[in-house]
């Protein structure tokens, strides 16, 4: 029986306009808000705070509470938030022995998600049905073992239907290698999506567009640096240029103020963010501006 269309699923509410449909989990986030008393919190303007050198190495007492509040934001960052995807792949990685400084930063995030609630992605009819890709990488941006940070992301019909941000799996010894390792990752999540666009009859037809803020990787892909400086780049990486052969993807310069995968990658300036945003959220249905998610078509 035809019960009509989905309005709410897995504490997602999704909300239809004409041409447009925008989903968000502003209630779900209401509920962990007031589950960990961040109510009256002020909101933030980042998630994560960029150029911090002070530590708080005091362990946190309640690794539990800890644990479900970076469970919690993990959620949100899968299915609606990619601009905390990077903020909250930090939070993680310190599950096992949180500081208070961790507590703090993860409390930061909640605080950052409460200046807009409703918000997340607005997919709509004008937006284009041609999957266009942004990879990036921060080169050896963590510190304690110099791996660099992947981060991508996916748009179609005008909003981000796919994104990651995590930790490289080895040291990059140059910045090209590091990007060249991000579009390795981001060329596998195309071939993914391809076949899967492909199984709900849209087909992709062009090679998909991957930007890169990084000239030379670019060159490494399609195979115009051949030396003694990119020969240890390990080979499985390499499948990227089998790819732009096969023409499944074709890679585009993208400037680095451009490139909206940038806060996928390290802490970011407000600017930085808020320029990121319309690619990956879209155009926002106007009429959701102000509506508090739990209090209409709750199912």
């Amino acid at each position: 029986m035809d019960i009509g269309p989905a309005n709410w699923i897995l504490a997602t509410r999704i909300f239809y306009e004409e041409g447009k449909i925008h989903i968000d989990q502003e209630k779900y986030l209401n509920d962990i808000t007031t589950k960990f008393r961040m109510t009256d919190a002020k909101p933030m303007e980042t998630p994560i705070v960029a150029n911090h050198t002070t530590q708080n190495e005091q362990s946190f007492d309640d690794k539990t509470l800890y644990m479900s509040l970076v469970g919690s934001l993990t959620y949100l960052s899968v299915i609606t938030r990619p601009d905390i995807a990077y903020a909250v792949s930090k939070a993680g990685q310190s599950m096992t022995n949180p500081t208070q400084a961790n507590w703090i930063a993860a409390k930061r995030i909640l605080r950052y998600l409460k200046g807009d609630k409703s918000l997340g992605p607005t997919y709509a009819r004008e937006g284009g049905d041609q999957l266009i890709g942004y990879a990036d990488s921060n080169w050896g941006g963590d510190l304690t073992t110099r791996r660099s940070t992947t981060g991508y992301v996916f748009v179609l019909a005008g909003a981000a239907i796919s994104w990651t941000s995590r930790k490289q799996h080895t040291v990059a010894l140059s910045s090209t290698e590091a990007e060249y390792m991000a579009l390795s990752a981001a060329t596998q999540e195309v071939i993914y999506l391809r076949r899967l666009l492909d199984d709900l009859g849209l087909e992709q037809t062009k090679p998909t567009t991957i930007y890169q803020d990084n000239q030379g990787t670019i060159d490494i892909g399609e195979n115009t640096i051949t030396n003694q400086r990119t020969k240890h780049i390990d080979i499985r990486y390499h499948f990227v240029r089998e790819q732009i052969e096969m023409r499944t993807i074709v890679l585009e310069y993208k400037p680095t103020e451009e490139m909206i995968a940038d806060c996928l990658t390290k802490p970011v300036s407000k600017q930085i963010i808020n320029r990121a945003k319309g690619k990956i959220f879209g155009t926002p249905i106007v009429s959701l501006r102000g509506r508090v998610g739990g209090q209409t078509d709750q199912h």
